[in-house]
């Protein structure tokens, strides 16, 4: 039997991580630890249709290492190693899964965390895992360097430097992490459940009795059941033939019990539908996938950016070097673009940012979902448009310069004299 794959260590290097001996860090206020809320808000159908369009939406990121010198020029995904990082993060995970699986932790816990392994010798990175915490605690070495003791539900800890972590934060009013939705959405909760729960037992009640034998006399309770029996057989059952006619003897009265099915209060329910929806950000349009420009763009601006520029200012941070940023410009940025959701007229209008130089056709053609052409990566600019700050005095072909007067004049004169 082979040995079992270990996933700490495929996310930590080693089975093991040394602990190494920690102070306690003096907070302003509350504590230096964060217990994951442990609900499982994926029971309720409102919480997760309002998460998935944000994890769908973020997972489509693309992530580029870009450089700007001096000047201004953008060179984009200079470094091999980096670039096959920011699209397969770990052996497991694409980018887009990695991303989706932080988006969830992040819109339920407040926090998301994902673990950067690092080569011992050389500091290479190696590849980056999302980390499924049951608690954490930021702590400080015995030599100042600031930790984070991270604990997992198969009871294994670490203990490894901030500066390996990317630590995203929802809500982030307390000292070191985001705020839970537990204290601001388990109310609602807890009434849609009632809700629901109500719904269930008074259909499921509903359906218990639909006739009631009432009998002219007293009867043995065997009695009535075994002729209650014996009347569902022979006239309730589907596969009885009799046409849908009941009858009985002058012992008993059969009566139909009337179906009431509940239904709760509509309005009301709409109203903590709403109000989930508004802590998430989303709406009816957002979670039913039939948004427009206008709607989709106000989406991407409040809830996708946001996350986008958190997550890449993480990457730069953790990623590079305070030099590689300062001196050569170097920077991890996320793209995300909302002209796919453009309406067919908006996205033909992009034509003239490839005219004036702003998108190159290539581009343009994939906004427009169509294959790259070979020659279509450089910026063109139409000829009858120049740069402003371009002071270069420049003769227009169609205007016809005019003479000053007085030397026409004298060109006549001096024509004049030649004639004699």
């Amino acid at each position: 039997m082979g040995i079992m794959r270990s996933m700490f260590k495929n996310v930590f290097g080693s089975d093991t991580i040394k602990q190494v001996p920690t102070k306690n860090i003096q907070m302003f206020s509350g504590g230096d630890t964060f217990y994951v809320n442990t609900i499982d808000y994926f029971d309720n159908d409102i919480v997760v249709s309002c998460i998935r369009p944000k994890a769908t939406e973020i997972g489509k990121l693309t992530l580029n290492l870009i450089r700007t010198n001096k000047d201004g020029k953008t060179e984009i995904d200079f470094d091999p190693s980096l670039r096959y990082l920011l699209r397969f993060p770990n052996e497991i995970m694409t980018m887009q899964d990695l991303l989706e699986k932080m988006v969830w932790q992040y819109e339920t816990t407040g926090n998301t965390y994902a673990y950067i392994l690092r080569d011992t010798y050389t500091g290479q990175v190696i590849s980056i895992n999302a980390l499924e915490t049951s608690m954490v605690r930021v702590c400080e070495s015995l030599n100042g360097i600031l930790m984070m003791e991270i604990s997992f539900s198969n009871g294994k800890k670490a203990i490894v430097p901030y500066s390996d972590i990317i630590h995203l934060r929802k809500d982030f009013i307390g000292e070191f992490y985001g705020q839970p939705l537990k204290r601001a959405l388990n109310e609602v909760l807890k009434t849609v459940r009632t809700i629901d729960l109500g719904t269930q037992k008074a259909i499921a009640s509903n359906g218990i009795i639909k006739w009631l034998l009432t009998w002219s006399g007293t009867y043995k309770l065997e009695d009535q059941i075994a002729a209650a029996e014996a009347f569902r057989k022979a006239f309730l059952d589907p596969e009885s033939n009799v046409g849908g006619v009941a009858t009985v003897d002058n012992k008993a009265t059969a009566t139909q019990i009337k179906e009431d099915i509940y239904m709760p209060n509509e309005k009301a329910f709409l109203v903590y539908r709403k109000r989930v929806m508004d802590f998430f950000g989303v709406n009816e349009k957002i979670v039913a996938r039939e948004y427009t420009e206008d709607i989709y763009n106000s989406f991407y601006e409040m809830e996708i950016e946001p996350f986008a520029r958190k997550f890449a200012d993480q990457l730069t941070l953790k990623l590079l070097t305070k030099n590689q940023f300062n001196s050569y410009g170097n920077q991890i940025i996320a793209n995300a673009t909302s002209l796919q959701y453009a309406s067919m007229k908006s996205k033909i209008e992009l034509y003239q940012m490839v005219d004036r130089g702003a998108m190159t056709p290539n581009e343009w053609r994939k906004v427009m979902n169509l294959p790259t052409v070979d020659g279509a990566d450089d910026l063109i600019r139409r000829l009858d448009t120049e740069p402003v700050n371009d002071t270069k005095k420049k003769t227009d072909p169609l205007k016809v310069e005019e003479k000053d007067p007085i030397e026409e004049d004298d060109e006549e004169d001096s024509e004049d004299k030649g004639g004699d």
